[in-house]
């Protein structure tokens, strides 16, 4: 058993084998020149959803402004405001808001795609139906540069249905929402370099 731990933990990459990622304003599979590097970006979503076991919170728009640090591995993307907006329950108003100071980490796998792990994360949900709960921890939404479908513009990162576990609540906070999203990049080009 102690072997096999052993093994696990010697194959899994370390953060010195990660190569550098990041998010440049020009499209290059060598490294991204310091002066095209992003270092401000907005996100938005178009009808954001939270799907749970009773129901879904629908939500007109969500937004994340962005303060990068390029070249790390992977590349911070610190949270420096979020939105969620127009959210309503079976029809009922409802706030999200972001409690904890958050980030986004960008990970190259290949040439513009890649991953990205949103850590540090805790929301609350609260519904006028009485729906009060918070989610949160450290889950991965998918990442693809500018261009490189026609869906992605500037980019874009996707939560599919994405799991997000609860962390506070009553007893009848179901015990996960899966987040529905695109965020699509705004403000520059958002190629996923080195």
């Amino acid at each position: 058993m102690a072997v096999a731990v052993a093994a696990a933990a010697c194959s899994a990459p370390s953060a010195a084998a990660l190569e550098s990622t990041t998010l440049c304003q020009i499209g290059t599979e060598g490294v991204c020149p310091e002066s095209k590097a992003v270092k401000f970006e907005v996100v938005e979503a178009e009808d954001p959803v939270f799907l749970t076991s009773v129901g879904n919170v629908l939500c007109e728009g969500a937004l994340l402004a962005l303060g990068l640090e390029p070249g790390t591995a992977p590349e911070v993307m610190n949270v420096v405001e979020s939105q969620w907006f127009g959210c309503k329950f079976g029809g009922s108003a409802c706030t999200i808001e972001d409690l904890e100071i958050e980030r986004l980490e960008l990970q190259r796998t290949v040439y513009n795609l890649g991953t990205v792990t949103w850590v540090g994360h805790e929301a609350e949900i609260v519904c006028n139906l009485g729906f009060k709960c918070k989610y949160g921890g450290e889950f991965v939404l998918q990442a693809e540069g500018a261009n490189h479908t026609g869906a992605a513009n500037f980019g874009r990162f996707i939560a599919n249905e994405t799991p997000i576990a609860k962390t506070g609540g009553g007893i009848l906070c179901p015990k996960e929402v899966r987040l529905d999203a695109s965020f699509g990049l705004t403000l520059e080009g958002g190629f996923i370099t080195r």
